[in-house]
């Protein structure tokens, strides 16, 4: 009985040793954290409106215009969606449904000319994205990430 209590206390001795030891090796807080500045925002719940039957998924990436419209990368079920909001966060559309380029979703950014780029992990591919008006297009070209700094195209692949 005695070796089990005095066991038990080594045992709590060298952990609480242990952890004093672990926590004098923490480092400092960066610099950058005393000179950032303090970012403001504003939280809003419920902000993206959905329309019934249509569900988010894992939000992969979030990305905004110059009109404030908001674009969310999702993974849901066998595929990715790319949605677009308004300002107001009310749906407006999803762009590129049933796309083959969307498999795993990664990123997405949009450009000063307001165009959307998508990464995508499943295909390995960044592409752009067009909208004028209600016409999406998604160009031809991918760019291989295997293989940096190689363009490949439509033209390419059948030639």
């Amino acid at each position: 009985m005695k070796l089990r209590v005095l066991s038990t206390l080594l045992l709590f001795n060298f952990a609480v040793a242990a952890l004093s030891l672990a926590q004098q090796n923490v480092p400092a807080p960066a610099k950058a954290f005393a000179t950032a500045p303090e970012i403001g925002y504003d939280s809003v719940l419920n902000f993206l409106k959905l329309p019934p039957g249509v569900y988010l998924g894992e939000g992969i990436s979030v990305a905004r215009d110059s009109k404030g419209h908001v674009f969310v990368y999702t993974r849901g079920g066998d595929t990715s969606h790319l949605y677009e909001f308004d300002p107001n966060g009310s749906f407006a559309r999803e762009i590129g449904k049933g796309l083959y380029g969307f498999q795993m979703a990664h990123a997405v950014r949009v450009d000063p000319q307001d165009n959307i780029w998508v990464v995508d992990e499943g295909n390995i591919s960044i592409a752009p994205i067009r909208t004028a008006a209600n016409l999406t297009t998604q160009r031809s070209t991918k760019w291989n990430l295997t293989a940096p700094f190689r363009a490949s195209s439509a033209q390419e692949a059948s030639n």
